[in-house]
């Protein structure tokens, strides 16, 4: 359901660890623009679905889940602001050509 890049993979971990946190909850923002952020989870709640990817447990709430499909997370360390990236196909339901599938998350 999530791909990530080895980097991002290793990054979520160290967070995971440092944290004592059980889980990386991802909210999907905006169905029309792809638009996601991620943040560190300890429990789940009751209407969650946990799911794993690359050896670290994700948890999404029901509307979330629905748009997960396609979801690539990148950590880029390239510029002076490292961080997340969460890139996925464009879940436009509109037919708007302007989305490039590119949402900074929130981490």
């Amino acid at each position: 359901m999530i791909a990530m890049t080895e980097k991002a993979q290793e990054m979520l971990k160290g967070l995971l660890t440092e944290n004592n946190a059980r889980y990386i909850r991802i909210y999907a923002l905006s169905r029309e623009h792809s638009s996601y952020e991620l943040g560190l989870e300890w429990e789940v709640k009751r209407d969650d679905v946990v799911f794993e990817s690359g050896g670290i447990s994700f948890v999404a709430d029901s509307v979330s889940k629905e748009y997960l499909s396609g979801v690539r997370i990148i950590y880029d360390d390239s510029d002076d602001e490292p961080g997340f990236l969460v890139t996925s196909t464009c879940n436009s339901s509109c037919g708007a050509s302007g989305c490039d599938g590119v949402c900074p998350s929130g981490f």
